[in-house]
């Protein structure tokens, strides 16, 4: 992650604190990181009051057997803010978008356009729950130049 960015809002790996970010879809740490699952991964994010923010998160999308693509369309509340695409050649990448001013409470989610079963496409995997997106790490910069490591 890139090092001059703006100020950081906060960074989690999975330290202490990082459960209370992670809403509705995703599975528990492994020790890579995070699956969602489902149709939708969301992130409760202390998003400053009147100011964008960008958040910048180490990730990678579930692709096996046939599903050699992946698109990720991201929302704030229920507004489309961005979309990441992912193939097997540019799979794992640093990916960002640029959160808009929100109201507080707005929760950012991530909706995958195809959610694979791995256990379907992969006939060793005994993984039933449909995986999306993989989250490594992430942070959030542009905020107040206080820091809060999560």
């Amino acid at each position: 992650m890139s090092d001059d960015a703006e100020p950081l809002i906060a960074e989690t790996w999975w330290g202490a604190g990082a459960r209370a970010l992670f809403g509705p879809g995703w599975r528990g740490p492994e020790p890579w990181g995070v699956w969602g699952f489902g149709p939708m991964h969301g992130l409760r994010l202390p998003l400053p009051l009147g100011r964008a923010t960008e958040l910048e998160a180490d990730v990678r999308a579930f692709l096996a057997g046939s599903q050699t693509r992946q698109r990720i369309v991201i929302r704030a509340g229920a507004e489309a803010i961005g979309e990441w695409n992912f193939t097997l050649a540019a799979n794992r990448e640093i990916r960002s978008v640029r959160i808009p001013t929100l109201p507080p409470g707005t929760s950012i989610t991530f909706h995958p356009q195809m959610q694979g079963i791995p256990a379907e496409l992969d006939k060793r995997s005994r993984e039933r729950r449909p995986l999306g997106l993989g989250l490594h790490r992430f942070r959030l910069s542009g905020g107040p130049t206080a820091k809060t490591p999560v």
